[in-house]
């Protein structure tokens, strides 16, 4: 009997550690202008440059990897695609087999989007919610590591070292698409973030503003790198604006002392929120420290301030 229990407890034991094993753990990178960008492959060549976009319903290609494979389209009836600038059909593609290591998107059907103008370097492709609904995924800042997971399956010591931030999926009712939202404040104003790692500055719209400040609102001075984002992704210098909030939380996880963008995106339209007080959480309130993000389980992770896990 204690040799069945010393094995059974073995067994348990090997089989907790392996649980903790990821599937996969690649590097990442911040480029393409403040973008979480790792290798892919796509049917089995690479690597490309795709950018991780929790705003990206669906993952995709851009143009140029296209040019490097042979996609056939489907024949099916066009696909709807929600991005920060502009919403619209396209229509779909046998992409084939999308992989980060060992964590693979099989026999994928997607779009292809044209590349960036105004000049901006391209990636290859952007991985979205389709992906990483399947995975959890760790971002180790120090190492500056992807380590990606079977969903609801971070180890429970990676979480408890972290904040957490809940999210639950809303369909906007018109988009008919799933993002993932998390309940936030913005000094003293309420309002709703949409988890948005593909963009990498935080924003929020003019509603938030209008609640929280009485008469004239001063903002921040852009410098030449919020100023460039803002011609790069809106066009429209005039009525984006930078401004400095002292604080932002969402969850347990809170954030002093930054810019963020104030505009109404075209999204925003879209998805029927731009008289209400919302926002992108932004790939700038993460990129700094350790997070982890599991959109199965409707829990973003956030280490408290750089450095620092707990």
């Amino acid at each position: 009997m204690r040799i069945w229990a010393l094995l059974l407890v073995w067994a348990l034991t090997a089989a907790k550690l392996c649980a903790a094993e990821p599937i996969a753990t690649l590097p990442y990178r911040i480029d393409y202008d403040g973008a979480i960008v790792v290798d892919a492959t796509i049917n089995g060549k690479g690597p490309y440059d795709f950018m991780i976009d929790t705003g990206a319903t669906l993952t995709f290609v851009f143009e140029n990897a296209a040019a490097d494979q042979n996609f056939q389209p489907t024949g099916g009836a066009q696909i709807r695609v929600l991005g920060l600038v502009r919403t619209g059909l396209l229509p779909p593609y046998r992409l084939g087999d999308i992989a980060l290591g060992g964590a693979i998107l099989p026999d994928h059907v997607g779009v292809i989007v044209p590349d960036w103008s105004n000049a901006m370097r391209t990636p290859q492709g952007v991985i979205g919610l389709d992906f990483l609904k399947k995975y959890a995924v760790y971002f180790n800042h120090d190492q500056s590591t992807m380590s990606i997971y079977p969903a609801g399956g971070l180890p429970a010591a990676l979480r408890e070292q972290l904040k957490t931030v809940d999210l639950y999926g809303d369909d906007f009712k018109s988009a008919s698409q799933m993002l993932y939202v998390t309940d936030a404040s913005a000094g003293a104003q309420n309002l709703k973030l949409i988890l948005d790692l593909g963009a990498s500055t935080t924003l929020v719209n003019y509603a938030v503003i209008e609640k929280l400040y009485e008469g004239t609102i001063t903002f921040s001075p852009g410098g030449s790198r919020i100023d460039a984002r803002i011609n790069d992704i809106f066009g429209d210098k005039k009525n984006a604006k930078a401004l400095r909030l002292r604080t932002i939380r969402a969850g347990r996880a809170r954030w002093r002392d930054r810019i963020v963008l104030v505009y109404d995106p075209p999204i925003f339209n879209a998805l029927g929120v731009r008289s209400r007080p919302y926002g992108l959480l932004g790939a700038d309130l993460l990129i700094d420290r350790d997070f982890a993000l599991d959109i199965a389980s409707h829990k973003l992770f956030v280490a408290p301030r750089p450095g620092r896990r707990s």
